[in-house]
């Protein structure tokens, strides 16, 4: 059970109860699920970006908890958390032992760490909040000194912002060239007049819009009414697989098993040719690998190493999984997918996130069923955990850090549609009536989130373009990017993904039907139907209609036969809707500005009247 701090910015969040409880019963401690702040996306302009102090909560316009359990509501009413005057240090403070005292883990942002890395409710002052900028793209710079110091408040600061969906928008241009005749004169040696003449060619624009898919973002997110727990983005380090910076001057990768086998041996070479990862070495090879791992990359490795990273995402493939992990299921000829640490994750094109990963609660493997469990999914649930203190490893990193240059940058990414196909379908329907230059572009927005000392060298790189125009004349920004890149420390191996669609595993069908059990025993708890199945997803999700699949397992040797059901939409879906007036904004040359659901309602209504007005159409 989780305590939710409500000075949290984001802390506009529903109340529940079990049974009856006061403020000062700290058996049954409260607990807060938050949503999403980006269900509005749509009602604002595209490109129009809030201020830093947009989306805020105020706490102390809601009323207290006690007024509300005074009011004879049942346990399962929602209530309104208490306000910031009632909710004092030593409150907190009692609130926070009591849960210990019971074995429970508290924290103030709905997150669970270590029990020995609890934060204390009295070191956080409500009206001390780091201090950030927004630029017009909402991506967010902070020097603050707390930030740079103190690991804890630098997560949370990471997973506040991180955690918020992004806003992704598709951005269509159509252009065509016109060759135009300009006649000149000039004038000659002895005053005579000269006509010339020459051709130029221009760009015209004929069209300029964009659609906003931010929505697509939080379906992909899901609810939690699904039992997973609070729905968020995944913070995660970056893998070994990629070419980043890691607190150094110099971007690095991670080495693979044959150099570290060439290298007094780190690892065994047959491990290294059977595949055998970091968790079957040894403890002495594990230290020893952990001191040996990152490698310089060569211009040559970073290249493909890039190459691949774009492919990857250009199919939708999250970046947390690992590339031999991003094969299909159903696929015969896959490579590593019988192997326990990179067990296959797709199916059909999508990925199977089985571990609940967007989920602030694990998912309990062990009650799906009396058998063991295939240990591929140990691995995975292992991994989830891993990938946590992977990230406090960072931190803790940064802010051990005394480099007046140093500097960490959380990027968001999204995941789930293929942006290739996409892309071209977009282009198939503009070209049916348009003969143009097409140009198209995914925007996601905001990306990043900068955090830099609070020193003077390092406020430099934070100034405006047209400041760093004029250290530029002056010789200056060119002297302090050289010796940035040579001297500097450089964190940007920290990223937050959300799902655009991905497959969620559905819970066993018994455990839905308990409530039926008495009237006899079920056949479909033990081999449950596709119908059972698509109600039980219809249940879950918002998805209409449900899909739901039954899976061949992660690995050929790990039958699993168990059924996941699709949460989001998937980008055919999404483009089928708005083919008709993605056809009328070319058709009609629209300009500077997104389309809306009117749009799309005007079109479907021009389109449903010229076919009714056919003759025979609709007898």
């Amino acid at each position: 059970m989780t305590i939710v701090d409500p000075s949290h910015p984001k802390a506009q969040m529903a109340f529940s109860v079990e049974g009856s409880a006061s403020p000062d019963d700290g058996d049954e401690l409260p607990s807060y699920d938050a949503p999403s702040t980006s269900g509005s996306a749509l009602t604002e302009p595209l490109f129009n970006t809030p201020g830093p102090s947009s989306n805020r909560y105020d706490p102390l316009a809601s009323g207290s908890y006690a007024a509300v359990a005074a009011s004879g509501a049942p346990a399962s009413a929602p209530f309104e958390p208490e306000s910031i005057a009632d909710l004092n240090p030593e409150m907190r403070k009692k609130l926070a032992n009591d849960a210990r005292d019971r074995g429970l883990q508290v924290d103030d942002y709905g997150f669970e760490p270590p029990v020995a890395e609890l934060p204390s409710f009295e070191e956080t002052d409500v009206g001390d909040r780091p201090a950030y900028t927004m630029d017009r793209n909402g991506n967010i710079v902070t020097h603050d000194p707390k930030l740079n110091s103190d690991p804890q408040a630098l997560l949370r600061f990471l997973r506040l912002h991180a955690a918020s969906p992004p806003t992704f928008s598709v951005y269509v241009r159509g252009s065509h060239t016109e060759t135009r005749e300009v006649t000149t004169w000039e004038v000659g040696k002895h005053g005579r007049q000269h006509r010339r003449s020459r051709h130029e060619k221009q760009e015209v624009e004929d069209f300029e819009w964009s659609i906003n898919a931010s929505d697509c973002v939080e379906q992909g997110l899901g609810s939690a009414k699904g039992g997973g727990g609070s729905i968020r983005g995944v913070l995660y380090p970056v893998g070994g697989w990629e070419v980043v910076h890691r607190g150094g001057p110099w971007a690095t990768r991670e080495a693979t098993a044959h150099e570290l086998a060439k290298n007094e041996g780190a690892i065994r070479l047959e491990d290294a040719e059977e595949g055998v990862g970091f968790a079957g070495l040894g403890d002495e090879a594990k230290k020893k690998w952990k001191e040996e791992r990152w490698r310089h990359a060569s211009l040559r490795a970073r290249r493909k190493l890039e190459r691949e990273r774009r492919e990857r995402e250009k199919r939708g493939y999250p970046g947390f999984t690992h590339p031999s992990s991003l094969v299909d299921m159903d696929d015969d000829h896959r490579p590593h997918g019988d192997r326990l640490e990179h067990p296959a994750l797709l199916y059909k094109s999508h990925w199977v996130d089985l571990v609940e990963t967007h989920s602030s609660v694990p998912l309990n493997l062990t009650s799906v069923g009396a058998a063991a469990l295939p240990t591929a999914y140990d691995a995975l649930a292992e991994e989830r955990d891993q990938r946590e203190d992977e990230v406090r490893e960072i931190v803790e990193a940064y802010c051990a850090c005394k480099h007046q240059l140093k500097e960490l940058v959380v990027e968001r990414e999204l995941y789930g549609w293929n942006l290739d196909l996409l892309e071209k379908g977009l282009r198939s329907i503009i070209s049916r009536t348009y003969g143009g230059t097409i140009q198209i572009a995914f925007r996601t927005t905001p990306l990043s989130i900068t955090v830099r000392p609070n020193s003077f060298l390092s406020r430099l790189f934070s100034l405006h373009v047209l400041w760093k125009l004029v250290l530029w004349i002056f010789l200056i920004y060119p002297v302090l990017l050289i010796y940035e890149f040579f001297a500097g420390r450089r964190w940007n191996n920290l990223r937050c993904a959300f799902p655009l669609t991905r497959w969620r595993r559905l819970p066993p069908l018994a455990s839905s039907s308990a409530a039926s059990s008495s009237a006899g025993p079920s056949s479909s708890t033990t081999n449950p139907t596709q119908q059972e199945m698509l109600a039980l997803a219809a249940s879950l999700s918002a998805r209409r209609p449900p899909k739901v699949a039954q899976l061949p397992g992660p690995s050929a040797a790990e039958p699993n036969n168990s059924f996941v059901y699709m949460i989001g939409t998937q980008e055919g879906e999404w483009m089928r809707k708005w083919e008709s007036a993605v056809v009328d904004a070319v058709r009609n040359g629209v300009r500077g500005r997104a389309l809306s659901e009117e749009d799309l309602q005007s079109a479907e209504r021009v389109r449903r009247e010229n076919l009714e007005a056919m003759r025979g159409y609709s007898e």
